[in-house]
């Protein structure tokens, strides 16, 4: 039985990135790039999805002194990519469950500014990424 994620692939240019949680899939047609996970459309480049980066910015306009952030749940990485342009952040900790959708960031690069391939080197705001249940790494976390 195929899903959602194999009836895009089918109809689009692009085969599943990696066979597990995640699929990339892109429309030749329009030319954007939507990530399936477990077969659900979880994102996109898609014009409707331009929310995601306010995800980001409304937040740092509204903190007092906002210089470590963190994204729970990646996806494409929109909100990631927003935060990551404001100069007062330091540090950005990314926590995504799916060790696929981190690998799969690099063919999201347009909306994430390649925030992903940014982790664990020098540069303003210092990036990492965490595989883990973004619940229990709060719940785990120091800081």
């Amino acid at each position: 039985m195929m899903g959602t994620a194999g009836n895009a692939a089918c109809r689009n240019s692009t085969p599943r990135a990696r066979a597990g949680l995640a699929s990339v899939v892109r429309n030749v047609r329009n030319g954007y790039v939507s990530l399936y996970t477990d077969e659900f459309l979880a994102a996109s480049t898609e014009g409707r999805y331009r929310y995601m980066r306010m995800l980001g910015h409304i937040p740092m306009v509204l903190a007092e002194d906002p210089r470590r952030v963190l994204v729970m749940a990646f996806g494409t990485g929109t909100t990631a990519g927003s935060l990551s342009v404001h100069p007062s952040v330091e540090r950005l900790d990314m926590v995504e469950i799916s060790r696929e959708v981190l690998e799969v960031a690099p063919r999201f690069a347009s909306v994430n500014r390649g925030v992903v391939e940014r982790a664990g080197r020098p540069g303003r705001p210092e990036v990492r990424t965490f595989v883990d249940d973004a619940r229990r790494f709060v719940l785990s976390s120091r800081d």
